[in-house]
This record gives C-alpha cells, sequence and structure tokens, in this order.
C-alpha cells in the first residue's frame, strides 16, 4: 500500500507512537521478573501500546512498521490468554523487536525499505513454537478479505481471526467514506481507528485508493473507501453507534467467516421485536425475506468490476469457497545509504509536555506583569518616586516569579535516563555470564530537559564499565565469599543546589598499583609524578584520553575511548566527577551537576577593570586576609603555593596569572598593604583558592555561548551580560584547575598524625558567627548552622502583611529580625545590613543584623540561665563581651508558628519509631540539654552519659533497650572515637547505628570517625539534620 502523505497526520501519528512505546521497555523487564506469575494487566498494557502502532500504520501504508507490530501483538496475544510463559529468552526477541520498531518509527520515510526480517522471523518462530501443532499453520497463512459482491478488500492473518473469535469477539467489516463519514465531520482516520481500538481489536485496515478512479466525479459522487476489519464483543445492533457509521456499510463475519451486512440482520431484528409485541393478535405466521446467501473468502478479486457497483443490502449474494494462501516472512534487503528521502527527515521530537498547573502560572503571573506596566507607566506621569519604587520593586518580584515558573516548565524526571539502564545491565550481564541487579534510587529528581538530554551518553560508559570491568563473574563472586548476583545502585539526589548522581558497585574495585604499572607502561607519567600522587588521585588517571585497564579490545570496552569523553561530556555541563575505590569491596563514582544551564546565581569578580562571574555553585566560601598577614597566612609546599585553612592546604592561584596565562608560581604578597581576598571554589574532589582584586556581587545571570574563536580556552565556560550592560566572562572552575595544573595539596603523614592528635585532644570547642545587632549588644549563631551570609541594601527588604521578604536566587526568602521574638534591643539601621541564611524546615529562612565582627572558636562554657529568653538559648564571655546565643530554630517556630504546626503535623506523619530509645554520650551540660531537649520532643526515650566510660556501662546495663548512640568525640576519660571502638568490638552491637554530635571539623577528623565505626558526623545544634538521621537509621539500619 503507497504511504499517505499527509504531513499532519504523520506528525500526530509518530509523536503519539513514540508516546505509546516509551516506557515499553520497562515493561518488558517487569514482565520478565514475574515470570510465570504474569501481571495480565501490564500484558495488556503493553499489548494496547503495540496493538495502536500497528492500527495507525497500516492506514499510512507504513507497511513494515505494521507487520512488525503485528507479529509482537500475536506473541504478546498468547502471553495475555495464558498460552505462553514470557521466559528471558522469549523477553529478549520482544526487545528485540522494540528496538527495531522504535528505529523504524524515528526513520519512519524510509521505513517500507528497512529489512525487518530477521525480528520477524525470530517473533513468528517464537509464536509458531506456543501453538498446538494444529495450529502452527495458522501463523502464515492469510485469508482474502472481500465484500459480499466478492470485491477483495485486503488480506487478514489467519492466526489473528482464530485467536479473536476464540476470545469470544464478532468480526466486523466497515466501509467507511473519508470524505462523507471522516473529513466533513471533523475527523481523521487515526480518530475512527482510535475510536475502534476503545472497544474492540482493529485487525486490519486500507484506504481504497484503487476505487476512486472508477467513481462519478462530476455527479458530486466521488468516494474515498476506507475499510477496517476489527474484533468486539458489541452485537450487531450496537456496533453501528459505536463508530458513528451507517448499519448499510458494515459487514459481520459469522463464526465459519462467513460475511453479512449487519444492516439485514438489524431489520430481521427488529421485524422479529415488532412481531413479538401483538402477541395476541391471530394471524399467519409472516413469511420472512429470504436472508442474503453468505459469502466467504474468494481467490481472485475483481476491484474493477466490483467497484463499479456496489449491490442491495437485501440482494442475494453466492457463497464462494474458501481459499487460504501462505506467504513467508518479508525479506526485504536494507536499503543503501543513498535512499533517505530529503522531503521526510527523521523525526525528532522537540515536543515537551508540560502541567496544566504550571501554564495557569505562567497565564496569572503574565497578567500580574501586564497591571505592574500599567502601574510603573502612571507612576511615570506622577512622578513619585516612593510610588516608582514599589512598582520596581513588583516588577522584580514578578519577574523572578516568571523565570522560576519557566524553569519549571522545562524539569524532567531524570527517571527518564535512569530507567533505560534496567535494559543495558540486563544484556550486558547475560553477554557476560554476570548476575547484576541494578536498584535505581532518585529517578524523581528533577533536572533541566537540556542536561537530561546530555547524560545518557556518560552515563551509560560508567553503566557499562561498571558490569564489564567493576563486576566480577559468579566463579570469582564465589571465591570471594561475595553474594553470586552484585548490586549496582544508580541514585540521584539534591544538594546544596545541585544534583548529585552516584553509580556504585559492590564488585572488585580498581587497585591503583595496577593503575601505575599501565601508566608508566603507556608513558602517560613518570615514576616520579607518581610518587607525587595520592591514591585518589592516581585512580583519577582513568579519566586521562586513551586509558584503558582492560587486557582486550573487545566490542564492549578495551579502545581507551569513554571515560576521556565522560569526564570532557560532564565538564562541559559545568559538572564535576570524583571517583573512590576500595579493592574486593567496590566502585563508587559521584557526579554532580547543576540542575540548569540557562539561568545560574553568580558571584561577581574584579580582577584590575574587568569582570567576570564565578558559578556559585563551584564557591565553598569566601576568604579576606587581613593587610600585612598574606606573608604569614600563605607559602610554598612541594612548588605549591597554599594557604593555611582550618588546619588543611588549600591550594591558591592568583586570578590574574590566569588571565595572563602563567603557570602557577610563588604569589608575593609582603608589600600589599590591602586585604587579600581569596575565594574557595571545589572542583570536584579538591578545593583551591583563587585571589581576586575585589568581591563585588551576586547576580542571576544568562549563560551565553562563547564564539568559535574562544572555544579554545578552557578557562572559560560561557558569557553573559550583566545588569549594567557590561559584558562578563564565566569562568570554569575544573578547566582553571586543569590548565594551572593544580592538584590537592600532600601532607606528609607524620604531620597528619600530628593534626589528628591536636584535633582529639583539644577541648570541646564550638565555631561561632559574632555579629552585632541592638547598641551595645553582641550575638552568636553557631557557624554550622549557617547556610551563608548576604550582605544587601536596606532597601531590598520589603514588608508585606506584617512579614519581610527578600528577593533571593530567582525566589522569596522570608527574613526574620533577633528582636521580632526576642526582648533585646532594636536593630541599628544601616544602609547594608546583612541576612544570615539557614534552613528551618526544609526552607531557607534568614535572619537580618546590623553587623558581622568574625568567627571565633571558643570554649563551651555557656550559661544557659541567667539570659535564656524565647529566641535566646544562653549566653557566654567572647571577646571580653557578655555574648548571647541565638536559638535559630526557636526564633523561626515563634516568628512563624503557622510554619511550625506544619513542620509538628509532618514529624508525627513520618515518624515511625516513636517510642525508639537513644543513648546520648555528652560530657558538656549545655549540648546534653540542648540534644536531649529535640530529641525527646521528637518522641525518642532518652538515656545520657557524660563520657564513653558512662556511656559504655549504660550500653551493657540496658544494651536491649538502646536502638541508637548519639556521641560527642572530645570527652574526658574516653573520647567519642575510643568509645565507638569499643561498641563495635561487641558483636551484638555490630548493627548498632552510632552518630557522631561534634564540634571538630575537618576532613581528617571525620574520616577517623568514620573508620572508627561511627555512621554519620553531624554538628551538634543542627536539629533538622540530627532528626532526619535518627528517623533514617531506626527505619533502615545500618548499611554496612
Amino acid at each position: 500500500m503507497a504511504m499517505i502523505e499527509d504531513d499532519e497526520i504523520v506528525r500526530v501519528f509518530i509523536e503519539e507512537s513514540t508516546e505509546h512505546l516509551d516506557g515499553i521497555e520497562s515493561d518488558f523487564l517487569e514482565i520478565e521478573k514475574d515470570g510465570a506469575n504474569m501481571n495480565v494487566d501490564l500484558i495488556n498494557k503493553v499489548f494496547r501500546a503495540i496493538h495502536s502502532v500497528k492500527g495507525g500504520a497500516g492506514f499510512l501504508g507504513l507497511d513494515k512498521i505494521k507487520e512488525l507490530a503485528h507479529e509482537m501483538e500475536n506473541l504478546l496475544n498468547l502471553m495475555r490468554n495464558g498460552e505462553l510463559i514470557p521466559t528471558p529468552e522469549i523477553i529478549s526477541i520482544l526487545l528485540s523487536g522494540n528496538d527495531k520498531l522504535n528505529e523504524l518509527i524515528t526513520h519512519f520515510a524510509e521505513s517500507n525499505e528497512m529489512d525487518i526480517a530477521e525480528e520477524v522471523v525470530m517473533l513468528k518462530g517464537a509464536t509458531t513454537a506456543a501453538l498446538p501443532d494444529e495450529e502452527k499453520d495458522s501463523v502464515e497463512i492469510e485469508e482474502k478479505i472481500c465484500l459480499p459482491n466478492g470485491y477483495h478488500v485486503f488480506c487478514a492473518k489467519k492466526l489473528e481471526l482464530d485467536q479473536a473469535q476464540k476470545a469470544g469477539r464478532i468480526l466486523y467489516l466497515a466501509e467507511f467514506d473519508l470524505l462523507r463519514d471522516i473529513e466533513r465531520k471533523n475527523k481523521t482516520p487515526l480518530d475512527i481507528i482510535r475510536e475502534i481500538q476503545q472497544a474492540g481489536q482493529l485487525v486490519e485496515s486500507k484506504v481504497d485508493v484503487d476505487a476512486i478512479g472508477t467513481l462519478d466525479v462530476l455527479n458530486n459522487n466521488m468516494r474515498i473507501p476506507f475499510y477496517v476489519l476489527f474484533a468486539t464483543v458489541l452485537e450487531q445492533d450496537l456496533v453501528g453507534k459505536l463508530i458513528n457509521l451507517d448499519d448499510s456499510h458494515i459487514y459481520y463475519f459469522n463464526k465459519e467467516r462467513n460475511i453479512f451486512p449487519v444492516a439485514a440482520a438489524s431489520e430481521a431484528a427488529e421485524e422479529l421485536a415488532e412481531n413479538l409485541k401483538e402477541p395476541e393478535v391471530a394471524s399467519p405466521a409472516p413469511q420472512a425475506e429470504t436472508p442474503p446467501e453468505p459469502a466467504r473468502v474468494i481467490e481472485e478479486s475483481k476491484p474493477a468490476e466490483a467497484a463499479a457497483e456496489v449491490p442491495k443490502k437485501t440482494a442475494p449474494v453466492k457463497k464462494a469457497p474458501v481459499h487460504s494462501e501462505k506467504k513467508a516472512a518479508s525479506k526485504t534487503a536494507k536499503p543503501p545509504a543513498n535512499t533517505a528521502k530529503e522531503s521526510h527527515p527523521t523525526f525528532v521530537n522537540e515536543t515537551l509536555r508540560v502541567n496544566l498547573k504550571d501554564l495557569d502560572t505562567l497565564m496569572t503571573l503574565a497578567g500580574e506583569l501586564v497591571l505592574t506596566r500599567n502601574q510603573l507607566l502612571q507612576t511615570r506621569n506622577q512622578n513619585d518616586p516612593k510610588e516608582l519604587e514599589n512598582a520596581i520593586q513588583r516588577v522584580d518580584l514578578i519577574t523572578s516569579e516568571l523565570q522560576e515558573a519557566i524553569m519549571a516548565t522545562r524539569m524532567q524526571p531524570i527517571g527518564i535516563v535512569f530507567n533505560k539502564f534496567q535494559r543495558v545491565v540486563r544484556d550486558l550481564s547475560k553477554k557476560l555470564n554476570k548476575k547484576t541487579e541494578l536498584i535505581i534510587e532518585g529517578e524523581g529528581v528533577e533536572m533541566d530537559k537540556t542536561i537530561i538530554e546530555a547524560i545518557g551518553d556518560p552515563l551509560t560508559h560508567l553503566i557499562r564499565n561498571s558490569v564489564d570491568h567493576g563486576i566480577e563473574d559468579i566463579e570469582t563472586r564465589a571465591a570471594l565469599g561475595k553474594s553470586p548476583t552484585a548490586i549496582l545502585r544508580l541514585s540521584a539526589l539534591h544538594e546544596a543546589g545541585q544534583v548529585v548522581i552516584k553509580v556504585e558497585d559492590d564488585g572488585g574495585g580498581i587497585d591503583p598499583e595496577k593503575i601505575k604499572t599501565k601508566a608508566i607502561e603507556k608513558g602517560f607519567i613518570s615514576q616520579a609524578e607518581l610518587d607525587e600522587m595520592s591514591d585518589n588521585e592516581v585512580l583519577k588517571l582513568i579519566f586521562r584520553p586513551g586509558f584503558s585497564m582492560a587486557r582486550e579490545v573487545t566490542e564492549i570496552s578495551g579502545r581507551g575511548v569513554g571515560m576521556d569523553v565522560v569526564f570532557s561530556n560532564l565538564s562541559k555541563l559545568g559538572g564535576t566527577i570524583d571517583i573512590q575505590s576500595k579493592v574486593n569491596v567496590g566502585t563508587t563514582i559521584s557526579i554532580k551537576l547543576p540542575l540548569t544551564l540557562a539561568i545560574i546565581p553568580s558571584l561577581i569578580v574584579r580582577v584590575d577593570d574587568d569582570r567576570f562571574a564565578l558559578p556559585q555553585v563551584n564557591l565553598v566560601e569566601l576568604v579576606r586576609v587581613a593587610a600585612g598577614q598574606a606573608a604569614n597566612k600563605i607559602e610554598k609546599i612541594d612548588n605549591a603555593v597554599v594557604m593555611r585553612l582550618r588546619g588543611a592546604l588549600l591550594p591558591l592561584i592568583d586570578l590574574r596569572q590566569v588571565l595572563q596565562g602563567k603557570q602557577n608560581g610563588f604569589i608575593n604578597l609582603e608589600e600589599n598593604n590591602q586585604a587579600t581576598n581569596i575565594v574557595v571554589v571545589n572542583a570536584g574532589s579538591f578545593n583551591y583558592g583563587i585571589i581576586v582584586d575585589d568581591l563585588l556581587d551576586s547576580e542571576e545571570i544568562v549563560v551565553k555561548p562563547l564564539g568559535i574563536h574562544l572555544h579554545h580556552l578552557e578557562t572559560y565556560a560561557g558569557a553573559t551580560i550583566l545588569g549594567d550592560g557590561r559584558a562578563a566572562l564565566i569562568l570554569d572552575i575544573v578547566g582553571i584547575s586543569k590548565a594551572m595544573k593544580l592538584k590537592p595539596v600532600k601532607q606528609k603523614q607524620d604531620e597528619e598524625e600530628k593534626q589528628l592528635e591536636n584535633l582529639l585532644g583539644q577541648k570541646d570547642s564550638q565555631s561561632m558567627l559574632l555579629l552585632s545587632n541592638g547598641h551595645d549588644e553582641q550575638f552568636a549563631i553557631p557557624l554550622g548552622l549557617v547556610s551563608r551570609i548576604e550582605k544587601i541594601r536596606k532597601e531590598d527588604l520589603a514588608e508585606t502583611s506584617g512579614r519581610r521578604a527578600l528577593k533571593y536566587r530567582g525566589g522569596t526568602l522570608v527574613v526574620l529580625a533577633i528582636e521580632d521574638v526576642a526582648p533585646v534591643k532594636p536593630r541599628v539601621e544601616t544602609d547594608t545590613p546583612y541576612v544570615v541564611v539557614f534552613k528551618y524546615g526544609g526552607k531557607e529562612v534568614g535572619v537580618v543584623v546590623s553587623h558581622i565582627i568574625d568567627v571565633v572558636d571558643f570554649l563551651t562554657d555557656i550559661d544557659e540561665d541567667t539570659f535564656r529568653q524565647p529566641g535566646i538559648v544562653g549566653s557566654s564571655i567572647i571577646m571580653d563581651q557578655i555574648t548571647l546565643l541565638v536559638d535559630l530554630y526557636g526564633l523561626a517556630a515563634a516568628a512563624m508558628p503557622e510554619r511550625f504546626v506544619e513542620l509538628e503535623e509532618e514529624e508525627q506523619r513520618a515518624r515511625v519509631h516513636k517510642k525508639s530509645t537513644i543513648l546520648i554520650v555528652e560530657d558538656s551540660k549545655f549540648f546534653l540539654n540542648q540534644i536531649k531537649g529535640f530529641t525527646e520532643d521528637a518522641g525518642y526515650n532518652v538515656v545520657t552519659a557524660l563520657d564513653g566510660v558512662e556511656g559504655l556501662e549504660r550500653l551493657d546495663s540496658m544494651q536491649r533497650e538502646i536502638d541508637l548512640i548519639l556521641t560527642d568525640i572530645e570527652m574526658p576519660n574516653l573520647d567519642g572515637i575510643g568509645f565507638t571502638r569499643e561498641v563495635r568490638a561487641k558483636e551484638e552491637f555490630r548493627n548498632m547505628p552510632i552518630l557522631a554530635l561534634t564540634s571538630v571539623a575537618g576532613d581528617e577528623a571525620e574520616k577517623v570517625a568514620l573508620e572508627a565505626g561511627i555512621d554519620e558526623y553531624l554538628i551538634k545544634l543542627d536539629r533538622e539534620k540530627v532528626l532526619a538521621n535518627i528517623e533514617n537509621y531506626l527505619k533502615n539500619g545500618r548499611q554496612n
């Protein structure tokens, strides 16, 4: 049949077919898992999807699509009827058919010339094998379908006709007129097919183009017949109403497949009903009109003769003999590459599903924007500065909300990418003789459509490498005492404004020594360079172009083109990648990506007269070295310029050197009489500092691509236009680290050990943010609770309905003040106040203060009685002044009581272990009371101990009652590390969750704690995070 070339109908069909087939692959894999315990609803869902594709393809003349879908449908029909169990072999055949079907739909214009012989043969073979011997021939046999006058319409598969009648359905042949029954009713043939498929099963369809030439066009009798053969349970008197077609154009088949006009049956039924209405009238039995002779399939059709005149429904029709014919599977050769039709490009779906709620929001905001525009125009005429300022603030707020709403329409769940890997892992595991279970977590995490489309290939490389290189075969795993089924975990979560994707396996891991050997063999690096590298740096050599650990080149791996592509592709997206591995334990690859690439919050920095945008997603913190102290703070170690920051060595570069293309050298700041501004940034696996002249402002920027002449510069990620109209380049943090050949500074082992001794031996201290608010009043906030600090203009604070608000990162930030709750002096008004941002109930909230004084570490000698009041948890003497310790959670709960009630209700709904008992080991009375208070408020029973020795005694005496332990690190007699080691040494406590609550910061201290057996390392007063972790470990247990 010739292909229908109606672009609009074809486009609708392709979009609908793509939608129908979306997710079918996952459904097939789920059916395979179910095995003999078949989920009939799921099989029916897949059957309907394939059936819908077949119906549209038949009308459009996409014969190969129709044929392949038909063969898949036959196999699925056997499964849903319980005649075939979906074994892995059967599912493999269906998956291959689905792959080819998607390929045909994508290249629909050339689909009729594409080769589907292999898939059809496999599908027919599986179908034939499942049928009884007496029915096997029906797979190949086709029966001619003819009108009562003998006109041959088309052929239909005997198997499908048999299956339909066996299921109790009636076969109908409907003759539509494309002009009268479809076009003039504002319908399309696809609408007719959908209507039929809703109540039955479409078997075959055809637009009879051959019949057009015989029609009387001059007498306005032009007809374009569209024949549809379908099966349904509806009786003859109802079928016309279903498809909105007169009975005179519908025919039905009896069990012997003789064809009758539906109209004749309807008239006979009406006459019988009329007779039954008047039983009392005595009259001779009526002579029923002789029904027309049934017609059957005929050997030859004569379209020219038959089309000349269609006989009336009452005319007798001769019964024709039955004939059947066999047809072999299509064996059309693949078309040459140059046969593609330029007029029919490959289908690319450029549409995006948008929630109606999001569209309503956009319309509402657009309306508000129009109103505000009118307000601005009026204000300009009134020349009222106050009204103008209000209108500008309103435009600012609406624009931010509009931006957020538009971005929401582009967000898609990452499961679109994740779900395809079930098939990849299944097929690869079978090929490599491995057993692998893929666990997917966080598939609902949303990212921008552009990023979703770009991460598919990098993740495919990582998944394939995990199965091929990471996971051992069944025999090796058995020899190592591992489960024969390996676990491959693919997860996604939101973290600090980014999406973190992890690929974790419990395979053989990566041996750094083998990488070193291979790197030297291939000449990638010298022995001297390797000696200076940590194990983590050695692992990252696998991201170098051409590097491969495979012993031989296969179709799966070994070509050395994969991991470097992963690294470069993720870098282009503004992402970073890190790898952790342990031999015979497993490997974890972590990827951090921005949520969107279109509009990003950035820090604007200055060097000389040039401005640059630094993405805030890479920003860790800002450090200012006072004038004259640079020489003491910055030094040179092992050819690296570094600064000591809280016990760690931070590599430094001068942005001016980057701009000049110089390699990093010693930065001479001895004669600098000004403070040195350092931006600490994250480049994936390590942090480094960038020295700039000035820190200007935070600004949301629109990312523009660089021109072709700048593409070779890896230090820039793009460009943008700032608010004042000036252009600025966007810095690529990973690219700069590569250009300047930065790497983590390796400390000597004895220095590290000494540092750890100092950390574990020091008294319990707390980092506090000191600030002033009212006149002569000093306050402190635990630094661990602070998300960030923003310097703002006082006019940026808007008050609405008694609440302060601030435009913040594309949204609105609720801003509180200490004096709103605590009976303290009112805040001193300044032109540029500060807003301390923290999290409350999963949302960010701000506290406005007059001045930031400093960050200090002080011993936790806190008086919790003298100045305790709403919003103030205690006091201490810091820098020779009485300092009030702000209770951020209490402040927010008092200022926003409605949110507090919501959180309480959420906690009550989520809590599953309300009566669990928690042991708190803490030597500070202040912290003990604080932690004990909020855990008891959360509904837990609490037992306390003042040091590790007392903690062990409590644990021994109440071992069956304790469900979880919270412990401090720095304690007398026995510290938290020693306490944890003692607990883990006892078999009965191996699975006891232990969470450390501490004020000792630093990666090394955390590393020691985790190695000792501590499960989480948390900040003491971070109430929400502590409670969330308690809930998680009580619900899910300790993950070994």
